[in-house]
């Protein structure tokens, strides 16, 4: 384990970082400079993961939200929109104080669930298998033990689950195409000639 002071210091730089990257994407008036910058946000939040000890987390967060989701935002951002226009965004009147009022109450409840004392009943309970590997300081990787966890006993669960995400895509993608067809104006199939 390296030295609580380096793991401080790339902690706070990986939080500065992370903070200023989310600002940024939420303010820039470019749409694809503000995808950009929301794929970085995803990528330092996997990174706080990491640093915390919890790869299983981190290893989720990069390749599920900065692999899938925030590559096809961009994607949708930039088939979708005229992003060349300088006025391309304009936020609705009123926004800004909304967003800080409920960035504000988000931030109480955090910190009152975390500065809860548990053992007094006024915040949540820390779990036995945390709080003990917290106190013996053994910081083995968590991916094993949560693989192990999910196969052995919810194996059938994802091969279900699986199989629906698959026939939820496989709908979609026949509503999509009959909505094309019934929609006028639509163009012809170059298959066949015909709308």
């Amino acid at each position: 384990m390296p030295d609580p002071k380096i793991q401080l210091v790339l902690f706070l730089g990986v939080f500065f970082l992370t903070v200023s990257a989310g600002f940024y994407a939420v303010s820039l008036r470019n749409l694809v400079h503000a995808a950009l910058f929301l794929i970085l946000t995803f990528a330092c939040l996997g990174g706080v993961f990491i640093l915390l000890n919890a790869d299983f987390l981190g290893a989720v967060q990069l390749l599920v939200y900065v692999g899938a989701v925030a590559v096809l935002v961009l994607f949708a951002v930039m088939l979708t929109r005229n992003v060349s226009l300088p006025g391309a965004v304009t936020p609705a009147a009123g926004t800004g104080l909304a967003g800080v009022v409920l960035a504000l109450v988000v931030f109480t409840c955090m910190a009152a669930s975390i500065f809860a004392d548990p053992l007094a009943g006024t915040g949540p309970a820390v779990p036995v298998m945390v709080r003990d590997r917290v106190n013996a300081h053994s910081f083995e990787p968590t991916t094993a033990g949560f693989s192990r966890a999910l196969i052995e006993g919810h194996a059938v669960a994802f091969q279900i689950a699986g199989l629906l995400l698959t026939a939820a895509l496989m709908s979609a993608i026949l509503l999509a195409q009959d909505f094309r067809k019934k929609q006028p104006g639509s163009p012809a199939d170059p298959r066949t000639g015909t709308h």
